[in-house]
């Protein structure tokens, strides 16, 4: 049976929009990292994902778990990094490999995006958020430890997607596995596994995500996370931060001028814009179509558990958010739990958009929905244009790793192939890469 015109159009048009929107997104993430990050180690990458691939290879590596799980996706992109170039030039590999990385997933989200959205300009808007999120070069972008955010913003809609050919399914069972061996708050989304189940072509996603997160428990079992601190964390400290941190900073990223606002003036600066945000998520809700629905509750809950999540896991007295003093507000900064929770609520008004755009708006004037999806997206775009180069970052302010490099190659001069010199990262001295001489004389 021959294809429409449109169906092959489709075929054609959705690998091409989605190639570009991988491209674009790695090449706008690295372009908003300031110079010097984007040549600076990061913490993790050094000790673990870049350094663990240097001692003992990357087979080996994707066995040892960190932090009690497991980290596929970022081990990968460290051995891809010591393989793309010198060793000087190691630090801006990850950030480049990181960005690439980056690119795909959010690629993959346009792709995916299709069951639940019906206006492809949307989706396209949709793929482009990870790179326009105004906090993201802070401290996410570029780095392979904040890799696992990229996929968790995928995971709901790689989850409720229902594949329509073996062939897909069985990619994206292998991108399940992949993507929960790699990030355990995956589990979040777990439910929308149900979605089609009866379909024998998910099985595939359903089989790969179950056997990664089975996987990260036994992981999570022989090796148990550590590092608890003992604080008395409220619900009013994790909602209050959630105003101040992930949806203050959908808009800005000035964090210590809307902390200071709120001292001052209270919480209602923040939770009347709040309310009106939740309005326009609840309009969308009640007007859109069963997938419209399914995606945008799905990003809702996103939003708020992959921030309130790691706050309950590891607290720690700066989350005492809602007992902040003027003085702390004035030294306030964003946290790295932030850009994620953002991504879901950039993605969840963007589905409203959709659902505006292509509703009926029954006893109101046929403008009400173009409105209210015009000023969404308007609002969404000033903000990514108005917050495009960020203040600040956790990187900015190096150690140069080719600076590290050169004092290492000096260190080596006399001494034994097998001495094992360390190369400072990002964000303190406590961070340093491993290496022997003979790998850094190469």
């Amino acid at each position: 049976m021959q294809l429409t015109l449109e169906a092959r159009s489709r075929r054609v048009l959705t690998p091409v929009a989605a190639a570009a929107i991988a491209v674009v997104v790695a090449l706008v993430t690295f372009v908003r990292i300031p110079e010097t990050a984007r040549n600076t180690m990061w913490a993790d990458d050094a000790s673990r994902f870049v350094g663990e691939n240097i001692r003992v290879g990357l087979l080996e590596s994707l066995t040892i778990p960190y932090g009690g799980y497991l980290q596929f996706v970022p081990r990968i992109g460290g051995w891809l990094a010591l393989r793309a170039g010198d060793f000087a030039g190691l630090a801006r590999d990850v950030t480049i490999v990181s960005c690439g990385i980056a690119g795909l997933f959010a690629a993959l989200v346009f792709v995916l995006s299709s069951q639940f959205v019906r206006h492809t300009w949307v989706r396209v808007l949709i793929g482009l958020v990870p790179a326009f999120v105004p906090t993201i070069p802070m401290e996410t972008a570029g780095n392979l430890a904040n890799l696992h955010w990229y996929i968790l913003v995928a995971t709901p809609f790689l989850f409720a997607f229902v594949p329509r050919h073996w062939v897909s399914g069985g990619l994206l069972g292998v991108a399940a596995m992949l993507m929960t061996l790699s990030e355990t708050q995956t589990l979040l989304f777990v439910p929308l596994l149900l979605i089609g189940i009866n379909r024998v072509r998910k099985s595939p996603v359903v089989v790969g995500a179950v056997l990664g997160l089975a996987t990260q428990l036994i992981s999570l079992n022989l090796a148990p996370r550590t590092g608890r601190n003992d604080v008395d964390l409220g619900l009013s400290d994790i909602a209050a931060g959630y105003l101040v941190q992930p949806f203050a900073s959908t808009w800005t990223t000035d964090a210590a001028r809307v902390g200071s606002i709120v001292f001052r003036h209270g919480w209602w600066v923040l939770a009347v814009p709040f309310a009106v945000v939740l309005l326009v998520v609840a309009v969308g809700f009640w007007r859109g179509v069963a997938p419209q629905r399914i995606i945008l509750g799905s990003l809702v809950v996103g939003s708020a558990a992959s921030w309130a999540a790691p706050l309950i896991i590891t607290p720690s007295t700066g989350f005492l958010f809602a007992h902040y003093t003027l003085e702390q507000f004035g030294e306030f900064h964003v946290v790295r739990y932030t850009a994620i929770a953002s991504m879901f609520i950039m993605m969840a008004l963007l589905v409203v958009v959709d659902v505006a755009a292509g509703t009926r708006w029954s006893r109101l004037p046929r403008w009400t929905g173009p409105v209210l999806g015009g000023v969404v997206t308007a609002t969404l775009v000033v903000s990514a244009v108005v917050n495009f180069t960020v203040p600040w970052s956790t990187r900015d302010v190096g150690p140069l790793f080719s600076d590290g490099v050169v004092t290492a190659t000096e260190q080596c001069v006399g001494k034994p192939a097998d001495t094992t010199i360390l190369i400072p990262a990002a964000p303190n001295p406590n961070w340093k890469l491993a290496a022997s001489c003979a790998y850094v004389q190469r």
